[in-house]
């Protein structure tokens, strides 16, 4: 078919970047042919290319009212309300892809990428299942059945299917052998390590996607092989956007500090770094917690939430609205908690929205990017040799990278009995993840136990598969498996720090360490045994033992780790008085100092700040220790770090579910935006959807965590409502607030308290039980977005009842769908102006383009004419609604509004031209007290 010359030139413009072009010319068609196809679904994809999402969802539903089955447009579509959060929506367009085209590879990817993310895995693995059986050789698919399997943590059926994939497509180059290896080695089956974890390291470094960066740290050790793996998966999925912050000098009281991660609950991060904020100088930092996880409802949920100046849970929002948000906010320094870690989202950084961006904690290696100016590491774990294997620079810390929580509550002491041990025998323990027991480690446990007569080594309960294999390895090496004894886990973290105490001597695993394990272990005074490893993880623990002034507990090799070892389970003399050693060292060594460590990093941002404030580039540089000895501090004064040398970050000692669907798919004329990040979603959302699916009727649409919207239509253009995006630290009124969704919205603005009134009446003397449910929608949205009745009230109150003496003021009130259901419109604006000392919003229906005695739909009383009137309903003569009692002009509106005691009144109409439905009849008028 010969293609016209001005589309093939757009097409070329579109496929070198030049979209502005592309745009001008599929107009300039679109002038000519006004229903042109090519011309509508290419703008579509223009929108998309340049973070246009809305207008695009416009374009991809223009062409489908051209051409319905089109597959490509239904599916971009479904892509864009996805991006949306409109998670239903798109769900539904990939299935309408699907009915038409069953083996469309990526939109069965993209469905069970939404799935997964509200926390349908056991959906998306049954869609998965029944593709699979339509096309039986799709080894993309099955890979991505074997990530949610391993995400269950089914690693022997993970295993399982990865190895059919390699089968099916040796070649396919998505790092499948990485699957594979990773979820063999969580099921302690190490067979075919060897082999796996040397093709692994060669296609690596010959840029090939043969592994994750994060399950590598597992499998490799290899700085040079780290790197490259963090460089080619990054510039796959996280090449860098058009930059947000472009040079711009902030001048600010404080300095801005902005942590970002999913982990601000009951986790590993949310424990090492609760210190830190709380610590904070605050007459030197404003500090800005950036949520894009779950709140767990935890103690410790609250507890961070406390300890930010602000804390803004961004779960649902997409890497493009964080980082405008950050860039809004004029952050001088973002910082990433989670590097490649699961619920990480790398693509805000990636957007450049902050003069310094730095990589702490989450990632015990580089991260690969250009976008990351700095890692936090040490003298131990990033030796200065060390500095080319990392495209960060390095701030070393005087003592150690690692934060501690010296507020760590630990249960009262327990008993051996309790956990299957006995007094008299040595219990060596090692509560790590089955990933990091590689078979070298393993073969010098089970030495050690053969040299310490009545000895047993104390693991954490590992799945089913790995324990068996661990003690079929232990038998094969003359070990009795009974000697192997697994630690089932406890509900609570006290608890499992108090069975510490119960162990003699912890050894630790190499060449992946014990990271806060093992800084938990040593808090509780249980001696830590490692061996000094070659990359980041593996040298962890030894950062730890240094800073806690216990060197003597690292050895260089394997070979004195086992020595060691032995020697001290059969000198219990020298262990008890490393033990005490231990007990005395926590209270005079800095590792368990959480001030001093705050001191330390407030000057290394410092430091930073001040390089990027003068016009330099990022150095590598240390922080100068406080004091030439070291006494416990409190909140002293920091000097300037000082310039010199390399280092990078952590991996905080928890597995991490590692899943990535979807990603770029192109075929000759059209492209797959991205899906979304790795999910990391709670069952608990299960239970939401279906409160949510209970309820007969829903008014207002909420979004809420997890994905999950409710099924109202109600606000049906919010930026039309004109409420201001910022209400901080005022008091808002939510009048007729029935699901809340104006309510929730104020307080994300950042309204100190919304109380929300409403007597679901409509009409007085009737409550529709059957379909209203009067609170119950509202409580469930307020419980699941997580406020509390100190910011969000809500009062059965008629709007006739209110009054100073049972409310106070108000800095704003809204009063929206509400007037037109009164019997006593003017009253009801007398009784609101009489508690409002601010604003108020006012939306209601409107006569301007509808009056059923007019004539209906098109019939109505226009604005420029002026009409100042309202028309009565004694009975449903208004959308068929008895509770319509009261419609008036927009200018009657206004005019009502100024009777209350406003001025600087403005008034609108949802539609500008004549509105064609009556649900788009409505009108809005705000206005101000004096």
């Amino acid at each position: 078919m010969k293609i016209d010359k001005n589309i093939s030139k757009a097409l070329e413009k579109i496929e070198c970047g030049d979209y502005a072009t592309a745009k001008a010319l599929f107009n300039t068609r679109l002038k000519k042919l006004k229903n042109d196809f090519i011309s509508i679904f290419y703008l579509g994809v223009i929108s998309v290319k340049t973070n246009k999402l809305v207008d695009a969802l416009a374009q991809f539903g223009n062409a489908l009212k051209i051409f319905p089955k089109y597959t490509p447009a239904l599916f971009n579509r479904g892509l864009v309300l996805e991006k949306l959060g409109r998670y239903q929506e798109a769900l539904e367009h990939f299935d309408k892809t699907l009915s038409i085209d069953p083996s469309n590879e990526p939109a069965i990817l993209s469905k069970c990428s939404v799935l997964l993310y509200i926390g349908r895995k056991d959906l998306a693995l049954d869609n998965f299942n029944k593709f699979l059986i339509a096309n039986p050789g799709n080894a993309s698919v099955l890979l991505h059945k074997g990530v949610i399997l391993d995400a269950q943590e089914r690693d022997e059926e993970a295993t399982v299917v990865f190895q059919d994939v390699l089968h099916i497509a040796p070649n396919l180059d998505t790092y499948t052998l990485g699957y594979l290896c990773f979820s063999m080695l969580k099921c302690c089956n190490w067979g075919q390590f060897d082999t796996l974890s040397s093709q692994i390291k060669e296609k690596v470094l010959s840029g090939l996607k043969a592994c994750q960066p994060l399950a590598l740290l597992s499998i490799c050790d290899d700085l040079a092989v780290l790197k490259r793996c963090a460089q080619t998966y990054s510039s796959e999925r996280y090449p860098a956007k058009e930059k947000l912050w472009r040079g711009e000098k902030y001048s600010h009281q404080y300095i801005r500090i902005a942590y970002v991660s999913p982990d601000f609950r009951e986790h590993p991060v949310g424990h090492l770094t609760a210190g830190i904020f709380e610590n904070h100088d605050r007459d030197k930092f404003e500090t800005i917690a950036i949520s894009l996880g779950v709140d767990d409802q935890s103690s410790l949920r609250s507890r961070l939430i406390a300890s930010f100046d602000h804390f803004i849970d961004m779960r649902m929002r997409s890497p493009r609205d964080i980082a405008e948000l950050i860039r809004s906010m004029e952050v001088d320094i973002v910082i990433d908690l989670a590097g490649y870690t699961a619920g990480c989202c790398t693509e805000i950084f990636s957007y450049r929205p902050a003069p310094l961006q730095v990589n702490f904690l989450g990632f015990p290696c580089t991260m690969g990017v250009e976008f990351i100016d700095y890692i936090i590491g040490d003298h131990v774990v990033t030796p200065s040799t060390d500095q080319p294997h990392y495209s960060e620079k390095v701030v070393y810390m005087p003592d150690t990278y690692l934060p501690t929580d010296s507020n760590l509550k630990v249960a009262e002491n327990s008993y051996r009995a309790e956990y299957g041990l006995t007094e008299n025998e040595i219990v060596f323990c090692s509560f790590n993840h089955s990933h990091k027991i590689k078979p070298d480690i393993f073969e010098v446990w089970m030495r050690i136990l053969k040299r310490t007569p009545n000895s047993v080594l104390w693991l954490m309960k590992l799945n089913g598969v790995a324990e068996e294999n661990l003690c079929r390895e232990a038998e094969a090496r003359g070990v009795a498996p009974k000697r192997l004894i697994f630690a089932s886990r406890v509900p609570n973290v006290e608890d499992h720090l108090a069975r510490y105490r119960l162990a003699d001597l912890f050894l630790d695993t190499v060449p992946y360490n014990a990271h806060t394990t093992a800084s938990d272990a040593l808090f509780v005074g249980l001696p830590v045994l490692t061996c000094l490893g070659k990359a980041f993880p593996g040298r962890v623990a030894s950062s730890l033992l240094h800073a806690i002034g216990m060197p003597e507990l690292i050895a260089g090799t394997l070979a004195e780790y086992e020595e060691l070892a032995v020697e001290l389970a059969a000198d219990k003399d020298k262990l008890l008085g490393i033990k005490q050693k231990l007990r005395r060292n926590r209270d005079t060594f800095p590792l368990f100092d959480t001030v001093r460590f705050c001191r330390h990093l407030e000057s290394a941002f410092h430091a930073m700040w001040r390089r990027s404030q003068e016009g330099e580039a990022p150095a590598s540089f240390e922080v100068t220790r406080i004091g030439e000895t070291y006494a416990p501090t409190a909140k002293e004064p920091v000097n300037g770090p000082n310039t010199v040398l390399p280092a990078p970050v952590e991996l905080v000692d928890a597995q991490e579910e590692m899943l990535h669907t979807g990603g770029k798919v192109r075929s000759e004329c059209w492209e797959v935006i991205d899906s979304i990040p790795s999910p990391c979603v709670p069952d608990y959302l299960e239970t939401l959807r279906e409160k949510v699916e209970s309820f007969p009727y829903w008014y207002h649409r909420i979004e809420l965590p997890g994905g999950l919207v409710t099924p109202g239509w109600a606000p049906l253009s919010p930026t039309h409502y004109r409420v201001p995006e910022s209400l901080e630290g005022l008091r808002v009124l939510d009048v007729g607030a029935w699901d809340g969704y104006w309510t929730f919205e104020a307080l994300k603005r950042g309204a100190k308290e919304v109380v929300a009134i409403d007597d679901f009446t409509d009409f007085l003397g009737s409550l529709e039980n059957k379909d209203r449910r009067a609170w119950e929608t509202f409580d469930l949205c307020k419980n699941a977005l997580g406020y509390d009745d100190n910011s969000c009230k809500r009062i059965d109150m008629s709007v006739y009842d209110v009054s100073l003496e049972a409310l106070g003021s108000f800095d704003v009130v809204f009063c929206f769908g509400t007037l037109y259901h009164l019997r006593h419109p003017l009253l009801a604006l007398d009784k609101l102006s009489a508690i409002c000392n601010g604003r108020i919003f006012v939306e209601s229906a409107i006569l301007d383009d509808y009056s059923p005695y007019q004539g209906g739909i098109g019939h109505g009383y226009k604005s420029n004419v002026g009409h100042t009137l309202m028309e009565f309903y004694p009975g449903d003569e208004y959308g068929n609604n008895y509770s319509n009692w009261w419609v008036p002009t927009l200018v009657c509106m206004a005019k009502m509004v100024s009777s209350a005691g406003f001025s600087e009144v403005q008034m609108h109409k949802l539609v500008q031209g004549d509105a064609q439905q009556l649900a788009l009849c409505r009108g809005f008028v705000s206005g101000a007290k004096r």
